[in-house]
């Protein structure tokens, strides 16, 4: 099909700036951690949430005070009744407590409960303090109302309950509910990770939110999970928050014996579970290995083995580089390098927070990009239904290959979802397969999971798969196989909410399938779907110098074909969609504003739009209902 036809979805940047956002962190007790900043001097401001103090020390402080719930946050969970949703509510405390949610429809009459359980977990890391959480709780709430308001309160009736906290449920299942989608990834807790959280929070027309994995960056060092869930707290204990698996998640590998995989992901999250707990990373077992069929078995590639598996790739990378989004340099021996450089990224940061003596050798990096060990079960990979949409959470972290636990439940689950109910197919992971930024190039968890599961992901008509660890944005057109198609997905990269290790800034010469990139900004995204047929994609920048709309675009879904004049007279949704600049103009107009810090489409845009002959959308309305707070 002619480039031309594609060029038409592209979208060009828009310059909107926005006043400050407000301090997420100072609503959360705890102070955010600069750039510059080294990590074993980081904590909450509060002495009351001084993560030093929990774990096995509890028992020093007095029990009534430390009762408190705290790090509260909400998910998704199974609904005993395909007309209701279910949540399950989920907090910490420090001594032991009940486990109990009273909840209503009335802040005045919590009338209803909902007990539940909890669990502890205790780390021993090299060059960490030895750790144990507090006691992690769930409840989980059925016979939701859809489009409804509950209040809730969470803790021990005997002891001390938490604030009354508020939620909206999402709009029923059907094809022509509409609803929005909060996504980001690999947020960290920064000030900027807190300015992506204040834009979050600020949006009250988002429904739920979709985390594509790096969560925390607490790197086995584990309090920093405690200053992250209450820096989450304002945001995610009123807003379902639906978390995937990223290799910051990971926090082990062979130099760790005995330890498991993602034991503080699996801990602290209560997603849509899929079977239970196994004896997992040990030997080659179902699924065992990328591919599944046990040829990478064991607990996990360390540092060594992931750098030369990049090294390697490199060799066979392009030899242009576009740097920010250019037109594509000589880049010589510099593609090698920055492929290396990118791959002992993670374990240099690491490195410079070791604190042995300098004769010792600091640890191998906990969070590998590259690693080969399986988690089959738990928050790992799942799915759930909302509004209109088929969510699938995918884990590139274990095994994805065709004889994979995983790959034959993705089969499955895509072959029984209603899409008569939900047609639109999102999914979320964490390593993209599409990325055109020198960072994290040709890594063996992408590459596996793209040969077996892409052909998957088209048969069932896969309208948006978004991802992260690229700290970047990256929007691409339609594409299969790397060939532009009317019935892809586009793929997002949403690897730019904050984190600490800063911006992907530099790309090579853009490929045809790559719509719009930029990695010089943070911020999040929206996905707001609005019939069974079309939705609008929005991706804006968060901090302070740089906030308000970068990217704009219409999004077709493949499995309802959206026929020209049925909605909207003979536009196209995969036509330009035009925003609103700082100057109130036309985004087409206004791609100029982001001088070469971002791709200029401007020109390829208008050229697409007359040669289509169509027409530039103006922005809907934002849909905006009441959020009770508590």
């Amino acid at each position: 099909m002619a480039l031309g036809f594609f060029l038409a979805a592209a979208v060009v940047a828009v310059a909107v700036v926005s006043g400050a956002p407000v301090g997420i962190g100072d609503r959360a007790g705890v102070r955010l951690e600069h750039k510059e900043r080294n990590l074993q001097q980081d904590g909450p401001a509060s002495s009351m949430f001084q993560p030093e103090e929990h774990g096995l020390g509890v028992g020093a402080h007095n029990v009534q005070s430390f009762a408190a719930p705290e790090q509260v946050h909400i998910a998704l969970a199974r609904s005993d009744s395909p007309e209701e949703y279910a949540v399950t509510v989920a907090w910490v405390t420090w001594p032991n407590t009940q486990s109990r949610v009273v909840w209503g429809s009335s802040v005045d009459d919590l009338g209803n409960v909902a007990d539940g359980s909890s669990t502890t977990y205790s780390t021993r890391h090299p060059g960490r303090a030895d750790y144990t959480s507090g006691f992690l709780h769930s409840a989980t709430l059925q016979g939701l109302e859809p489009s409804s308001t509950y209040f809730y309160s969470c803790g021990d009736d005997t002891l001390e309950m938490s604030s009354v906290r508020s939620f909206d449920t999402p709009p029923k299942l059907g094809p022509e509910q509409p609803i929005i989608l909060g996504v980001l990834g690999d947020l960290g807790q920064t000030d900027d990770s807190a300015a992506t959280l204040a834009a979050i929070d600020g949006d009250n027309s988002i429904d739920l939110v979709l985390h594509a994995g790096d969560l925390s960056y607490a790197d086995c060092d584990q309090p920093r999970w405690d200053s992250f869930m209450r820096m989450l707290d304002p945001v995610a204990s009123r807003l379902p928050w639906m978390v995937a698996a990223g290799n910051h998640e990971i926090e082990t590998n062979g130099a760790y014996p005995g330890a498991k995989p993602f034991l503080a992901y699996e801990s602290r999250f209560r997603m849509p579970a899929v079977g239970a707990p196994t004896d997992l990373g040990r030997g080659c077992g179902a699924g065992g290995g990328l591919d599944g069929d046990g040829f990478l078995c064991g607990e996990g590639w360390g540092a060594d083995e992931a750098d030369a598996a990049a090294i390697e790739e490199a060799e066979r990378l392009p030899s242009t580089v576009g740097t920010r989004g250019g037109e594509g340099v000589a880049a010589g021996n510099t593609v090698g390098a920055a492929v290396r450089q990118a791959a002992r990224g993670v374990r240099e940061a690491f490195d410079a927070t070791w604190e042995g003596s300098e004769d010792e050798q600091p640890p191998v990096s906990c969070c590998p990009s590259e690693w080969s060990g399986t988690y089959d079960y738990g928050n790992s990979f799942y799915s759930f239904d909302v509004g209109p949409v088929h969510v699938v959470a995918l884990n590139p972290y274990t095994a994805t290959g065709e004889n994979s636990v995983q790959y034959s439940w993705l089969q499955k689950d895509l072959e029984s979802a209603d899409r008569t109910l939900t047609p639109w197919l999102v999914v979320m992971m964490h390593c993209p397969w599409y990325n055109s930024n020198l960072a994290h190039q040709g890594e063996r968890q992408a590459e596996t999971a793209m040969r077996a599961m892409e052909p998957l992901l088209h048969l069932h008509k896969a309208a948006v798969v978004i991802t992260g660890h690229v700290h970047a944005y990256e929007r691409s057109h339609p594409v299969v196989g790397f060939e532009l198609t009317e019935d892809g997905p586009i793929h997002l990269v949403v690897g730019g909410a904050g984190n600490r290790e800063g911006h992907a800034a530099d790309f090579y010469a853009k490929p045809e399938w790559s719509a719009f990139r930029d990695g010089t900004v943070y911020g999040s995204g929206r996905l707001s779907i609005q019939s069974s047929s079309l939705a609008l994609w929005e991706w804006a920048a968060s901090t302070r110098d740089t906030a308000g709309l970068h990217d704009v675009a219409w999004v077709s879904n493949p499995y309802s074909p959206y026929t020209p004049g049925e909605e909207d007279g003979d536009a196209s949704p995969l036509e330009a969609t035009g925003g609103r600049s700082d100057n109130g103009g036309d985004s087409a107009a206004s791609a100029s504003h982001e001088g070469d810090n971002h791709d200029q489409e401007g020109d390829d845009v208008s050229r697409a739009r007359e040669k289509a002959g169509l027409r530039v959308h103006a922005l809907p309305e934002r849909r905006t209902r009441r959020v009770a707070r508590g």
